[in-house]
């Protein structure tokens, strides 16, 4: 089982690895020092990370196009969403039992902080607010639930075990991945950052709709359902949900606000005579829901007004 020394040695990795973490240098050594234990726990962080990365970067040479797409999903989003996460002191590490625990199941509520839980196989699991998983480790196979929200997993490297994500009908299969699954209204969405995943259904589809096998590349989004597999455009936002500023580009005002909502305590609503739609860009703070309303109101001429459902954003002004 993880130790409190191997949690310290996490945030001491993920520091060091901030771009201002040439400031926290003396800091460090002068914990490293202090035990040998210190030392030994941030090796073996270190190796684990130059696992993650260097299976990432074979995937990539072997990943197909967009390449532009998939090198700043890379770059941006997968050891950057946990350097990020130290920054803003929202990090909160849960080591899991040993390679046979018994299933564990874990779980956010709804307006919390992204939680990162690090699994007995030195997986990284993203946890969005108001989201759950179950976890079952064996000798065999691993494997993990989503039976709500959002999650993103980065994978530790593992050829023995199978990585295995179920959501709502669907089964994910990794290969040294860094990927995102949520569950929404309509099914299942994937968003493959790193890697390679095969994407399957575990339930019967119509017989006009057959659902083959999937295999997704770098850069690639799905969105399966029991009516099949749908290849969808990929947004940057897509990938960048574990940081709370966030660029838009040309992105509909409904799913801006889905985000928004996910995190916060008071909701932003939308009245019926504004259209879920209307494309908006710009960088928000998605989890700052008034200054975000207030932002949004600026920018498509919108009325802003409280209610008893949250921030209501109406036409007109």
């Amino acid at each position: 089982m993880g130790t409190r020394i191997d949690d310290e040695a996490d945030v001491w990795w993920a520091r060091l690895n901030r771009p201002d973490g040439a400031r926290h240098r003396a800091a460090f050594v002068a914990w490293r020092d202090a035990d040998p234990r210190h030392a030994a726990a941030f090796a073996q962080t270190e190796r684990h990370w130059d696992i993650a990365r260097n299976t990432r970067h074979r995937a990539s040479r072997q990943a197909a196009s967009p390449v532009k797409l998939q090198s700043a999903f890379r770059r941006q989003h997968a050891l950057a969403a946990l350097v990020a996460l130290v920054a803003v002191g929202t990090i909160v590490w849960r080591p899991w039992g040993d390679a046979k625990q018994l299933p564990v199941a874990l779980a956010t509520s709804a307006g919390s902080a992204v939680r990162a839980f690090r699994l007995a196989d030195m997986s990284i699991v993203l946890l969005d607010a108001d989201s759950a998983i179950a976890v079952d480790l064996t000798d065999r196979e691993r494997r993990v639930t989503l039976t709500r929200g959002r999650a993103r997993f980065i994978v530790a490297h593992d050829p023995a075990r199978r990585f295995v994500v179920l959501a709502d009908g669907q089964k994910v299969t990794a290969h040294g991945t860094v990927f995102d699954v949520s569950q929404t209204r309509t099914g299942t969405h994937i968003v493959l950052i790193s890697g390679v995943v095969d994407v399957t259904t575990t339930v019967e589809t119509p017989s006009d709709h057959p659902s083959a096998p999937v295999t997704m590349r770098a850069g690639q989004t799905l969105d399966a359902s029991s009516h099949g597999m749908h290849a969808v455009p990929t947004h940057v936002s897509d990938a960048a949900w574990p940081v709370s500023r966030l660029s838009f580009n040309g992105v509909p005002l409904g799913r801006v606000i889905a985000l928004a909502n996910r995190h916060a305590s008071v909701r932003i609503v939308l009245a019926p005579d504004v259209t879920t739609g209307r494309r908006i860009s710009g960088v928000f703070d998605v989890r700052d829901a008034r200054a975000l309303a207030e932002k949004l109101a600026a920018a498509l001429d919108l009325r802003l007004s409280e209610s008893d459902r949250g921030i209501l954003l109406s036409g007109g002004r």
